[in-house]
C-alpha cells in the first residue's frame, strides 16, 4: 500500500490534524519510510479492533451500560445510578448506567428506597430496642406483621420505672394502654393508608419542599421509627439542594444482620433541635430497617441514640398479642371517637 492511501497521512500532509502543527518534509520522508516498511506483505489489524478493546475496557472497568432506542435523548449515570447528564442528543440513543456488579456497597438510590418502603420487604419482625434522649432512657419492644393480615403490639417503657404505655392493633382497630392511669382507648385504624407514588421529596412551582412519608397499615406507633425510617431518611438529604449529605463508609454484621453505614452532616433545623451535628446510621441492608442511629455534637458526646437489642425477621410472631379487646377494669377514654390516626401510624 503506497502512503496516499492512508487518508489519515492525507490530511497530516495537508495542514494541522488535532493539535498537531504540520510536519516538516523531514518528518513527512521518515513516516512514508515507517509505512512502506509496515505494509510490506504485512496483513492489516482490522480497524474496528482498537475501538472494541475499549469498549470492552469501559464496560468491565466502569460498570455495564443499557441502550434504549428513544430518538434525540441520551442519560449517562453514575455507578450507583444517578443521573449525572441528561439531554437531547442527535442520534437516537438513551443511555442508562446499570451498577457494576463488583460495586463494594448498595446504591445511594437502593438504600434510600429500601428505607423509604421497608415494609415491602419482609413479612414478619419482632425484637426490641433502645432509645437515648436527653439523659432518658426508653426501652421499646415490639411484634409486628405486615402483608395481607397486618397487625402489631408494641410495649414503651422507661428503664427506671415499672410503668408502660402499649398499642395494639389488629389491622381493624388499634388500642392504646396507659398502665400507669389504668386507661385505655380503642378506635377504628382508618383503613390501610395509600402506597405514595412518584418521588418521595421534591420542590413544588413555589420552592417549598415536599417530603412524602408513607404509612403503615400494621399502626407500629413509636416503634414505625425504626420499622420504616422515612423520617430518619429525609435527614440525610439536604433540604436546599435535596441532593444527599451522606456517604456510605462501610459495613457490619450486626445483630446477625448486615447492615450498611452511612455517615453524615445533620441541617440546621434538626442539628439544634437535637444539639448535634453529625449522623450515623446502621440500616439493615436486605430490608432498609434501622438497626443503630448515633447523633453527634462538636465534643463528639451523643445526645440521641437508637439501638436495636434484638431482631429476628420473618420467623413468625404471636398474633394473640395483636387483640384489641379491651381491658377489664380499665377506664375508657375513647367514648365518641371514630377512626383516628395515632403516631407512627
Amino acid at each position: 500500500m503506497k502512503p496516499n492511501e492512508y487518508p489519515w497521512y492525507d490530511r497530516l500532509k495537508d495542514g494541522p490534524f488535532g493539535r498537531e502543527r504540520k510536519p516538516t518534509e523531514r518528518q513527512l520522508l521518515e513516516i512514508e519510510k515507517r509505512i512502506a516498511s509496515r505494509s510490506g506483505g504485512r496483513r492489516r489489524r482490522p480497524a474496528f479492533l482498537p475501538i472494541a478493546a475499549c469498549v470492552i475496557i469501559l464496560a468491565t472497568g466502569v460498570g455495564l451500560f443499557t441502550v434504549h432506542k428513544q430518538y434525540g435523548k441520551f442519560e449517562i449515570g453514575k455507578s450507583d445510578g444517578r443521573s449525572i447528564v441528561s439531554g437531547h442528543g442527535s442520534r437516537p440513543l438513551e443511555v442508562t448506567r446499570q451498577p457494576s456488579s463488583h460495586n463494594k456497597y448498595p446504591s445511594y438510590s437502593t438504600i434510600e428506597d429500601r428505607m423509604l418502603n421497608s415494609i415491602d420487604n419482609f413479612n414478619t419482625v419482632k425484637g426490641s430496642y433502645r432509645q437515648f434522649e436527653h439523659g432518658v432512657t426508653q426501652e421499646v419492644e415490639f411484634e409486628i406483621a405486615e402483608g395481607d393480615s397486618p397487625g402489631s403490639y408494641v410495649r414503651v417503657k422507661k428503664t427506671d420505672s415499672s410503668e408502660y404505655t402499649e398499642w395494639v392493633s389488629d389491622g381493624q382497630y388499634v388500642l392504646q394502654l396507659d398502665s400507669q392511669k389504668k386507661e385505655y382507648i380503642r378506635h377504628l385504624s382508618g383503613g390501610p393508608p395509600v402506597k405514595p407514588e412518584g418521588p418521595r421529596y421534591y420542590k413544588d412551582e413555589r420552592g417549598n419542599n415536599n417530603w412524602v412519608g408513607r404509612g403503615d397499615p400494621a399502626r407500629t406507633s413509636v416503634a414505625k421509627e425504626v420499622i420504616l425510617p422515612s423520617n430518619f431518611t429525609f435527614w440525610m438529604i439536604d433540604a436546599d439542594t435535596l441532593q444527599p449529605t451522606y456517604s456510605i463508609t462501610g459495613t457490619e454484621t450486626f445483630l446477625g444482620r448486615n447492615a450498611v453505614i452511612l455517615e453524615g452532616a445533620l441541617g440546621d433545623y434538626i442539628g439544634s433541635k437535637f444539639k448535634a451535628t453529625g449522623y450515623k446510621y446502621w440500616i439493615d441492608s436486605e430490608t432498609g430497617i434501622l438497626l443503630k442511629l448515633q447523633l453527634t455534637d462538636d465534643q463528639n458526646q451523643i445526645p440521641f441514640s437508637i439501638e436495636m437489642q434484638s431482631i429476628e425477621i420473618d420467623i413468625g410472631v404471636d398474633r394473640t398479642k395483636f387483640s384489641t379487646e379491651e381491658p377489664v377494669g380499665w377506664e375508657d377514654k375513647s367514648s365518641g371517637r371514630g377512626a383516628v390516626q395515632i403516631d407512627g401510624s
